[in-house]
């Protein structure tokens, strides 16, 4: 299991290797289960030729390039459920369009099945939405049930702004602190 100090580091690629390395294999499992289930329903065997090979290498490029420019793993411990859905989503999405405009560039998006196509999109974006609530779920067990693996703070504050900070302290779902206690100071007006 990651240790605490994985998911403290600066690096968001460091940081994120586990979600990016899942990240391509659903993605290319989810390919392989499209061309399987175009098998299966239409009987017509799509062999892994030469223009199905270089959809695998497009479809990792595309994660790549969305790696690089729109960081789709950002604050991803910090995201609820539903949160994390429209991310997956939005990146399900982004990674589709940029799949069809090399697949036009590369003047191979008539020879692809369509079918195929939205079956692999779909089937990824099921796959990688399960695989990101699960391990997000092992994940934050393991740091909110390891001592060693959380921060202990101190909060200092007005009696006044109390209940604000405790309600803003208690919003996030994954917390990696303890509140080891709380300093009430008063503000004093000067003449």
């Amino acid at each position: 299991m990651p240790s605490r100090k994985k998911y403290s580091s600066s690096s968001s690629y460091v940081k994120h290797l586990d979600f990016i390395i899942c990240d391509f294999f659903v993605l290319e499992l989810s390919y392989i289960l499209g061309m399987q289930w175009y098998d299966y329903v239409f009987n017509s065997p799509i062999k892994f030729n030469n223009l199905y090979k270089q959809q695998a290498v497009i479809l990792l490029f595309c994660l790549i390039v969305t790696l690089a420019f729109s960081h789709p793993y950002k604050n991803i411990l910090k995201r609820d459920k539903w949160q994390e859905i429209a991310a997956t989503l939005k990146h399900a999405a982004v990674m589709a369009m940029l799949d069809i405009v090399l697949m036009y560039i590369l003047k191979e998006a008539n020879a692809t099945s369509r079918l195929t196509f939205v079956a692999t999109w779909t089937i990824y974006f099921v796959l990688e939405t399960t695989f990101r609530l699960f391990w997000k779920r092992l994940i934050r067990d393991y740091i909110l049930h390891h001592r060693d693996s959380r921060r202990q703070d101190i909060v200092l504050t007005s009696r006044e702004r109390s209940k604000e900070i405790e309600q803003n302290l208690g919003i996030y779902i994954f917390r990696n602190y303890d509140i080891a206690g709380v300093f009430f100071f008063r503000l004093s007006k000067r003449n």
